[in-house]
């Protein structure tokens, strides 16, 4: 795909306006729907929110805040939102384990 091509969406919402006799082709504002980056940032500010929370937050669906916390990682033990990359220190530990356990 070419960079200076234009998305279909667009293309969709051109004629929308075109009907609705807007020829104003300049980008309006969006909704101002969360993007991930402010539920990252809410989350790191307080990991014990619950993401029926942080929905009503952002006013959006539950399962919606779910999914961005997948796509960044976090999965929710026991109400708390941790995220799901090994540390270095886990990764040693968890090597070590499995060591030990093989020369049993």
């Amino acid at each position: 795909m070419v960079n200076n091509a234009l998305q279909e969406r667009q293309y969709q919402n051109w004629f929308k306006k075109y009907r609705a006799v807007d020829f104003d082709l300049k980008v309006t504002p969006r909704s101002g729907k969360p993007t991930q980056y402010k539920i990252k940032k809410l989350i790191q500010l307080n990991p014990y929110y619950m993401t029926r929370e942080i929905a009503e937050t952002f006013k959006i669906s539950q399962k919606i805040v779910l999914v961005h916390l997948k796509i960044q990682r976090y999965v929710s033990k026991l109400d708390v939102c941790l995220s799901r990359v090994i540390k270095e220190v886990q990764l040693t530990a968890r090597m070590k384990i499995c060591d030990t356990l093989m020369e049993r």
